[in-house]
């Protein structure tokens, strides 16, 4: 007598039931805090202020009550100078950190040697509640020094999350280059005794935000013409150098 399976019998409801389990713990993913790097450029020249912008959410679920997450933001010292942070979300924040050398190679990559901590703490587990997503997190301010060329990681890693959260992070990264076929440097003050030089292979600006202190010094040198119209700018192949060597 064989066993006729019923839409009403136990072994029946069992299955679906079973199935149903199977189904829906197969379907789901390991629940994410989300840390994104956003730059303002990805190529910049020398003497260019570089903002980096640091976003958050959560994913499957999204989640904006949580007890909060610790992280690095990691770069490249020699080609990225550190200048500020702003906009810093003061929603629970725990730690402000100043820069540090990455002696354990947090984000794993050699190509940092950097980084600032900062976290965000509620015992509350109602964080960041900012009613939006992505929220933004705080701006890294970097100015890029005399002679770097090359490409710098930014890079993030955590030092805590949230209970049942694993880590994702978006990094990016900013090339430096003194040379191209155009460099616009903006946005500087000259610091005293502080040397900029720079070759062009096409156009070169400097202006309209940048400020000479007093007595500061700007020498141009070029090998096939200058042109002085406002903001300075210097022909294809020409060399610019900046010098203050005022007190």
């Amino acid at each position: 007598m064989k066993y006729r399976e019923g839409k009403g019998s136990s072994w029946g409801q069992c299955r679906n039931i079973l199935v149903g389990f199977l189904l829906v713990t197969g379907a789901t993913e390991a629940a994410e805090q989300v840390v994104a790097v956003q730059s303002s450029t990805a190529n910049a020249s020398v003497g260019e202020i570089v903002q980096a912008t640091i976003t958050y959410d959560t994913a499957t679920p999204q989640d904006p009550t949580l007890t909060g997450i610790g992280l690095r933001l990691h770069w490249n010292s020699n080609l990225l100078e550190f200048q500020q942070l702003t906009n810093v979300l003061s929603t629970s924040l725990s730690a402000q950190n100043q820069p540090e050398a990455d002696i354990a190679n947090y984000d794993g990559d050699a190509n940092t040697d950097t980084f600032i901590h900062l976290a965000w703490a509620d015992i509350n587990n109602s964080w960041p509640n900012a009613g939006t997503s992505p929220v933004n997190l705080f701006i890294a301010e970097f100015l890029t020094p005399a002679g770097a060329v090359g490409s710098s990681p930014l890079n993030v890693s955590v030092s805590s999350t949230a209970a049942g959260y694993t880590f994702a992070g978006t990094p990016a990264a900013v090339a430096v280059d003194c040379t191209g076929s155009y460099i616009d440097i903006r946005a500087r003050t000259f610091q005293t005794g502080e040397n900029i030089s720079c070759t062009s292979t096409g156009s070169l600006s400097l202006g309209p935000y940048v400020e000479q202190q007093t007595n500061s010094n700007l020498q141009v040198t070029a090998n096939t013409g200058i042109t002085i119209t406002g903001p300075m700018s210097i022909k294809t192949g020409a060399t610019f150098a900046a010098i203050h060597g005022g007190p």
